[in-house]
């Protein structure tokens, strides 16, 4: 292990927390939502905040909600790609309408139509994976059938915060650019430090100084420094790799296992047809062990993952990643050809 590294990491989730630290103010949250809706609302009293808690729907919370021009906005915030986000926003919003109707006594049961705000959702994205400035997220992707008569559709608009995307929008609201511009310093800074809380407190002290969220950062800067840091915990980390390979292991050996089998009912069955349908069957033939090879390379690929993942957060060896994954003396050689 480099004696240099920090006894700190960054912690995965403070993008997440500084922008909802961020915009739980109702000012900032209103200079968002008039950027996304070429608005110029500047009451923050029209703001009705509907965020839900987990402390009262048992873990099933958001980022923010709230009311304004008949208008109920969900924003949630993305540092990892996650494509499930039309089902979540589903889900929130089913708990959003429910507590508007139950609040404001509205009869769902009545012979009348009884209006309701418009859905808005928007998911901030700013994780390492490519995006375009704009994605649209569609509910029906996971549908396991699709119907052709005019399904149900539910979508999220993701928008890529990144430093250097969706520069109109963050050009409109100063604290998002702001935003944006911090992280992106962060990344720079951690990428040039070994110690990890040195790299911090540097992106900090340089936003100050370029007056980039200066004002807050001044005030909350011990926060926004502990936000941003876990302590690290060698014992933790290495067993949490091992858990994670091993699982990752398992997964992909029963993959393995269950495509052998499938392969082995298709060969049989494939040779009971055989006098009527040779060509028929070789072909079913060929499909199947092609997905064992499938199956194989997945699981090698999950294999090169975890030690390419092991090598970059604990700076081990190759070898002392395989050491850690007890990984065959057999295959190794393969695996080290690969890693390159």
């Amino acid at each position: 292990m480099d004696s240099n590294l920090s006894n700190y990491m960054i912690n995965s989730k403070y993008k997440d927390r500084l922008f909802r630290f961020l915009f739980q103010d109702k000012k900032h949250l209103l200079s968002l939502y008039n950027a996304i809706r070429g608005t110029n609302y500047n009451n923050i009293d029209d703001l009705e905040i509907t965020t839900i808690e987990d402390v009262i729907y048992m873990k099933m919370k958001n980022d923010l909600s709230f009311i304004i021009d008949s208008c109920m906005s969900v924003y949630e915030h993305q540092s990892t790609f996650n494509p499930n986000m039309p089902v979540r926003g589903l889900i929130y919003f089913g708990i959003l309408y429910n507590k508007y109707i139950k609040t404001r006594e509205i009869n769902i049961y009545s012979s009348k139509l009884r209006k309701l705000p418009t859905p808005q959702y928007y998911v901030f994205y700013n994780g390492d994976k490519e995006f375009s400035d704009r994605t649209i997220l569609k509910l029906s992707d996971a549908f396991e059938k699709t119907l052709e008569d005019g399904s149900y559709e539910w979508t999220a608009i993701m928008l890529n915060i990144n430093y250097g995307y969706n520069q109109e929008l963050l050009d409109h609201c100063r604290i998002l650019q702001e935003y944006s511009y911090f992280i992106h310093s962060v990344k720079n800074c951690i990428m040039h430090e070994n110690d990890t809380k040195k790299a911090i407190d540097t992106a900090v002290k340089q936003c100050i100084r370029e007056g980039v969220l200066a004002e807050f950062l001044q005030e909350h800067r011990a926060e926004v420094i502990e936000m941003c840091l876990t302590e690290y915990d060698e014992q933790k980390v290495m067993a949490a790799f091992a858990r994670e390979a091993e699982e990752d292991a398992a997964e992909a050996r029963a993959k393995i296992e269950q495509a052998k089998k499938e392969a082995q009912a298709q060969i049989e069955q494939m040779q009971a047809e055989a006098e009527a349908k040779v060509e028929e069957a070789e072909a079913k033939v060929e499909e199947a062990e092609a997905k064992v090879e499938e199956a194989e390379a997945k699981f090698e690929n999950t294999r090169l993952y975890d030690i390419k993942n092991i090598m970059e957060a604990l700076a081990y060896t190759a070898e002392q990643a395989m050491d850690l994954l007890k990984i065959p003396v057999v295959e190794r050689q393969r695996l080290l050809e690969k890693l390159g």
